[in-house]
């Protein structure tokens, strides 16, 4: 619940979930998310592109990836989620009010087979007044 709160301090952009269509490592996994996805994103926006993933097994026993990722001037969703070329993307604009902050953190310390947190987070949310 901590990591959850930590990270529902910051704005996101993105919650995205990656799979895979073939057996991927967990090393292969996340090198594809930082240094495609991610590096798209990059270079779309000129500017660095936060992002703070989990890797968990699914029930066939692949790993997949949930992310937070910030990118304010990134395209609209649909355009990142053809970027994954090795199966099924999920891209949704980033709510911090339907908990996927939460659910990305549920596992850490527990159940995830990797974990990912960037050097320079974005900026915080700002408190309401």
């Amino acid at each position: 619940r901590s990591w959850g709160q930590w990270m529902r301090g910051y704005q996101w952009s993105y919650w995205v979930t990656l799979t895979t269509r073939y057996p991927m490592s967990v090393d292969r996994l996340e090198r594809a998310l930082k240094h495609e996805f991610l590096q798209y994103l990059h270079k779309v926006t000129q500017e660095g592109a936060p992002c703070c993933h989990v890797v968990e097994q699914t029930t066939n026993g692949q790993p997949h990836i949930h992310a937070l990722i910030y990118a304010p001037k990134a395209p609209e969703p649909a355009v990142l989620r053809r970027k994954w070329r090795y199966g099924r993307a999920k891209v949704e604009r980033y709510d911090a009010t339907r908990g996927a902050a939460y659910y990305q953190a549920k596992d850490i310390g527990t159940g995830v087979l990797a974990y990912g947190v960037p050097r320079r987070m974005p900026p915080k949310v700002r408190a309401a007044r």
